[in-house]
């Protein structure tokens, strides 16, 4: 993430954090906004994707977990 504005501007915070940690500092108590992550606009077609993302993930997980017997998967 880079700084949105000051005297770093555009300067990334890790690597600012690395050289001059206390202008971290004082961001941190005067400005706490600029340290931020700013929120992304997702339209719905990425919300829709992201939920049926998750959804998958969490089957995987279950399935990986919970694995079924031969008799299960192949029947008698």
């Amino acid at each position: 993430m880079r700084f949105p504005r000051g005297k770093y501007k555009g300067r990334l915070i890790s690597e600012i954090h690395q050289y001059d940690p206390g202008y971290i500092r004082w961001c941190k108590e005067n400005t706490p906004w600029m340290l931020k992550q700013p929120k992304l606009k997702i339209n719905k077609a990425e919300q829709e994707f992201i939920s049926d993302w998750k959804d998958q993930q969490k089957l995987t997980e279950y399935l990986r977990n919970n694995p079924a017997t031969l008799e299960e998967a192949f029947g008698d």
